[in-house]
């Protein structure tokens, strides 16, 4: 049951905030820098590559990877693959299987190939990992683009994709993309001499070539339900070096494969001309369209191209090239959580950031949808930083600050997005932890770890806790080393690993087992395999909050 926010005398920001009347701006308008591209014959046919069926899955019960040093490449958040990177044989002849991690974050020792382990086993060797969504996860091996279905249990080599690495160190494999619900997949493929795109609907089983136009196609984006699909395209030499060239970074920083953390410096990279065209799928209807800045849901969301003019504003463009106003140029905002359910993102307003009692910049925080254009009254330091997007639920965390000048501790709050940006503030002197739809841990002034219940408001005492605690959250699951906080239900439980390095959407954890050791690795080591999964189990003086 919803009760409203919770309401603080003497703070009407904190207040239930009405909905902006949507006025003619919300229409039709143009936009500079968006323009027709006419309309291009889409190609449809079945899909291409026979699927092969692959074995039953080992289940969670043996080891995962091999007793090697290894890195965590890639996982599905419902634990029915990872992805390990290990050295498994000695390439450099010095008589041992040995890796460790460098400065910008490349590995030295023997070779470092990744290993696609579906549920547990030592897995099968693969050349990179590429994207993945759903049940679904493509990787290249032996040079080819493969589509692993894991509910299906089948796997699919798709013969034609140009699997040709563009080497940003910054950007996934360019090779091919899902979209959100992983029921669309895009792929870059070969036609003679040129890279045209590909989208294949993976339930159907067809597949629609979609020619990109002029130029020489660099990377493809899908929305979050695949109704269209936008190409980045260069289509001049403008630094005249001869030929058309992907706009890369310089970087000190190490290859995407098999790489550990690390410091780097980057410059931008020398670039020719681009230009972004959105495709209909339906309809086959090509726009051109300033910068992309990301999909939501159907739509794309568009910054205006007119340099002259700062700050700029953005749009909501569909497949059709139909434009409407999504964040005035008066806020100059950055997109810094996006909700593609329910359409709605929360903005930073660059333009007109201020400073209470001489502290830091801050920026106000709006929410925005198709109708909906709402001054949340709270502004936050650094969006990327001091916000904590909390999984699929229908609350966001923000660590805010107040407008008041001179608050000296002000509170953090939880944004509704279910009901349009309602906030709910925490206790005084409080430090939000994680969050999701009805239950919340928080820091106490007092440094108690407590947990609400935000449909009865209801506070309940956890444990001691320190001003430094940090909690991971996947969905509605929350952990720090072992322990395990179900969200949902409120319930709190152990995992029996010595180190957790993920945790999944049905509560598992993957890490490290205990041994009799238990030591962190040193400053340039990794850690040793095999992983093992764990189920966390109900703690005694937990227990009146469920079982697990």
């Amino acid at each position: 049951m919803y009760d409203g926010p919770v309401r603080r005398p003497g703070f009407l920001w904190l207040l239930p905030l009405v909905l902006a009347a949507c006025s003619t701006r919300c229409g039709e308008t143009r936009v500079e820098g968006l323009a027709p591209a006419g309309s291009i014959t889409l190609v449809r046919a079945p899909a291409e590559g026979p699927e092969t069926p692959l074995p039953a899955p080992a289940g969670r019960e043996g080891d995962v990877g091999t007793a090697h040093p290894l890195l965590l490449e890639a996982h599905d958040p419902a634990g029915r693959w990872v992805i390990l990177c290990q050295p498994r044989e000695d390439t450099n002849g010095d008589g041992q299987v040995e890796a460790h991690r460098g400065m910008h974050g490349a590995t030295f020792g023997d070779d470092v190939d990744p290993y696609l382990i579906l549920e547990s086993g030592p897995g099968q060797r693969i050349d990179q990992y590429v994207a993945h969504a759903g049940s679904h996860v493509a990787v290249i091996r032996d040079g080819k683009l493969v589509i692993v279905d894991v509910e299906a249990r089948t796997e699919t080599v798709l013969p034609r994709v140009d699997v040709t690495d563009d080497g940003d160190p910054f950007e996934p494999h360019r090779a091919a993309v899902f979209d959100a619900a992983g029921k669309t997949l895009g792929y870059l493929a070969k036609k003679g001499e040129r890279t045209i795109a590909i989208v294949r609907d993976l339930e159907a089983g067809v597949e629609t070539e979609v020619d990109p136009g002029p130029g020489r196609l660099w990377r493809i984006d899908l929305p979050g339900d695949g109704s269209s699909i936008a190409m980045r395209v260069v289509v001049a030499d403008t630094n005249g070096d001869g030929i058309l060239g992907w706009p890369i970074p310089e970087t000190t920083r190490s290859h995407r494969r098999c790489r550990t953390s690390g410091s780097y410096s980057v410059h931008p990279g020398k670039t020719d001309t681009m230009a972004t065209r959105i495709v209909s799928l339906a309809t086959g209807r090509m726009t051109r369209v300033p910068g992309i800045e990301a999909a939501l849901g159907n739509r794309w969301v568009v910054r205006e191209e007119a340099p002259e003019k700062s700050p700029a504003a953005l749009f909501l463009v569909s497949a059709e090239g139909i434009a409407r106003p999504f964040v005035s140029a008066a806020c100059d905002g950055e997109l810094f959580y996006l909700d593609h359910g329910r359409k709605l993102a929360l903005v930073a307003c660059q333009n007109g950031a201020v400073r209470f009692g001489g502290g830091l910049e801050r920026t106000r925080v709006e929410l925005h949808g198709e109708d909906v254009h709402l001054p949340l009254g709270v502004f936050v330091q650094d969006p990327g930083f001091y916000t904590k997007k909390v999984g699929t639920g229908s609350v966001v965390l923000l660590r805010s600050v107040s407008p008041e000048e001179g608050r000296a501790d002000p509170p953090d709050v939880l944004v509704d997005m279910e009901h349009h940006g309602v906030l709910h503030p925490f206790p005084e002197g409080a430090r939000a932890l994680s969050a999701h739809d009805r239950y919340a841990l928080y820091m106490s002034a007092e440094n108690k770890l407590m947990l609400r219940d935000r449909s009865s408001g209801v506070d309940s005492v956890l444990r001691p806790s320190e001003r430094s605690e940090h909690l991971d959250q996947v969905e509605r699951f929350a952990y720090s080393g072992p322990e395990v906080f179900d969200l949902e239900r409120g319930v709190v439980g152990r995992i029996s690993l010595f180190y957790a390095m993920i945790l999944t959407t049905d509560g598992w954890g993957l890490g490290v087992p205990h041994t009799s050791e238990d030591k962190l690795p040193e400053r340039n080591e990794l850690w040793r395999g095999p992983l093992r999964w764990a189920k966390p189990t109900p703690e005694p003086y937990y227990g009146r909050f469920g079982l697990w």
